[in-house]
């Protein structure tokens, strides 16, 4: 009857361990560093939550003194079992996109897309997003939503197309992720109020997917209508709406 969280964050150590004799950098663009996450584990902590790094098979160790921090993931409580139990039964789930938040999205649990990417993969099912962001090799700018569909990337799976396309992928700051963290709680909670300039920016990005035919239309992704963007994002990327 608590409230907690789970935390799924990508790394190269998964794929590594089931497929060691490939080179598995071509979804190098996916992982996150779980430093950077340290400090919005431990804000939703302080707001009472209990937050679980999750992970079969991960790089390093979350290191966080908050007692309600807790490292599932490589502490030696992980099971299968307490797997779909977690992410089956958390209040939501902050998440990079990989195989185990499905389970969330089956159970119908608030599924928050942080550092994801590509832009437009999220899909099937009413999330929060907060995308990595794609920045010019050359002018180191970040790339504005028609920008990144300019360059065919807004469905990019591979790292080769970003190499070939002169950009490269930022990873959210460490104070993104905690606007982002506690921004989600807030919405879960009904805590959050939208700003008249938010409903706008939303309605928006919308217009621009229903006008932009290769932001709908993929062989293997469905778009759903209800993923929205995080207003925080908006607050630190202005243009990305030009």
């Amino acid at each position: 009857d608590k409230k907690f969280v789970c935390l799924l964050v990508r790394d190269s150590a998964y794929m590594n361990h089931i497929s060691p004799k490939r080179n598995n950098l071509y979804t190098n663009y996916r992982d996150s560093d779980i430093t950077t996450y340290v400090k919005a584990a431990e804000a939703l902590a302080e707001l009472g939550y209990t937050v679980f790094r999750m992970g079969a098979k991960v790089n390093q160790e979350l290191k966080s003194v908050h007692p309600k921090v807790i490292d599932y993931a490589t502490n030696g409580m992980r099971s299968e079992f307490l797997d779909v139990f977690l992410c089956a039964n958390c209040s939501f789930i902050l998440t990079t996109g990989t195989g185990l938040d499905e389970v969330s999205r089956m159970f119908q649990r608030p599924i928050s897309y942080v550092n994801i990417i590509p832009v437009s993969a999220v899909s099937q099912c009413e999330a929060f997003v907060y995308p990595k962001i794609i920045c010019d090799q050359d002018t180191k700018l970040p790339l504005s939503l028609r920008q990144i569909v300019d360059r065919d990337l807004q469905f990019a799976f591979f790292q080769e197309l970003y190499d070939s396309a002169n950009v490269f992928v930022r990873d959210m700051t460490e104070g993104e992720i905690l606007s982002f963290a506690l921004e989600t709680s807030s919405r879960v909670e009904q805590r959050w109020t939208p700003s008249t300039q938010y409903l706008k920016l939303e309605e928006r990005r919308k217009a621009l997917y229903n006008s932009i035919p290769q932001l709908r239309y993929h062989p293997t992704i469905i778009r759903d209508p209800d993923t929205i963007f995080a207003s925080c994002f908006y607050e630190n990327y202005p243009n990305f709406l030009d």
